[in-house]
């Protein structure tokens, strides 16, 4: 075979991809049901027709290249695309069934809720259970999970994750606090109210304004801290002081039932960056990677598109 001839063999690319998603040649071996000797000599046989070496190999693991990571976040998806292809040509419509585990962060659940209950109404047989997950990237979804959404500010959240989309976050407060507090005209202003912030997450507090796309400070005057995005909407609705951060998709809904006011538009606070991610490293079930495009498609539908003013967040290290 010719050394061009050696990129395009699946069963190399499978090799280095569960040696180095198993960092070690050892489970490779046992994940592909072939010996060590085979899975080195493809992966060796990559790296010289590459003209690179992919892993660093010690004695009881091995470790990626900075050019074996950029292998990987290449070739990933492109396995598990065919993988799950194939798995679609041997599967038929009405084998869609079993269970789907959903992880969801940061206030997205009812709209989840609402999407797959849509996709169940398409695949009867299939059962979902949704939970509750850490926005943590770092801690990353277990074998448990078949999908989950998280939060990052970086790309190096997880091999193998897609990005939904970025969401900005406001300012607001329910009409019942202006009411009572009054209505805030200048950014100094803040500084005579109550704020309320997600101290889950780094420089909750910074103003953007579209005009400058920078950064704006503003006096400190009292604070309330939360953890979680609907408490957050709760405080807000809650009359406790001026959110600042609350996400489009939760601000929305509030705003039409007459619960929320937006402040300072256009200018915004921080953004959110969100990812589906999925533990599987070979091949992902049929009724998995079905869900996964009917959300993305719902999320284009009902979040939208956005390139949002403010910068993306990143959690505190308080949290």
């Amino acid at each position: 075979m010719s050394r061009t001839g050696k990129l395009f063999n699946l069963e190399s690319w499978k090799a280095f991809y569960h040696a180095a998603m198993e960092g070690s040649m050892n489970k490779a071996s046992v994940e592909l049901g072939s010996d060590v000797s085979t899975i080195s000599r493809r992966i060796e046989a990559l790296e010289n027709a590459l003209g690179y070496s992919l892993l660093i190999r010690k004695s009881k693991c091995c470790v990626l290249t900075a050019e074996g990571q950029i292998a990987l976040k290449a070739i990933a998806p492109l396995l598990l695309q065919f993988s799950t292809t194939i798995q679609g040509l041997t599967e038929k419509q009405n084998s869609i069934q079993g269970k789907i585990t959903f992880g969801v962060t940061a206030g997205l659940a009812p709209m989840v809720v609402s999407w797959t209950s849509q996709f169940q109404e398409l695949y009867p047989e299939v059962t979902i259970e949704l939970h509750s997950t850490p926005s943590d990237p770092s801690e990353r979804i277990t074998t448990s999970d078949d999908l989950a959404i998280l939060v990052s500010d970086t790309e190096s959240v997880c091999y193998g994750a897609k990005e939904l989309g970025r969401v900005p976050t406001y300012i607001c407060a329910s009409p019942k606090y202006l009411k009572k507090f009054g209505t805030p005209k200048k950014i100094e202003d803040l500084s005579m109210h109550r704020i309320v912030i997600n101290s889950a997450w780094m420089c909750p507090s910074l103003i953007y304004d579209p005009n400058t796309l920078e950064a704006q400070a503003h006096p400190t005057g009292l604070r309330f801290r939360v953890d979680e995005m609907e408490a957050l909407r709760d405080a807000a609705i809650g009359e406790v002081g001026i959110v600042l951060g609350l996400p489009k998709y939760l601000f929305d809904p509030e705003e039409k039932r007459g619960n929320l006011v937006r402040l300072y538009a256009p200018k915004e606070t921080m953004s959110l960056r969100f990812w589906m991610v999925t533990p599987y490293r070979s091949s992902m079930p049929l009724r998995v990677e079905l869900l996964a495009e009917f959300i993305r498609a719902q999320w284009k539908k009902g979040i939208g598109e956005f390139v949002p003013i403010g910068q993306c967040c990143q959690l505190s290290s308080r949290s």
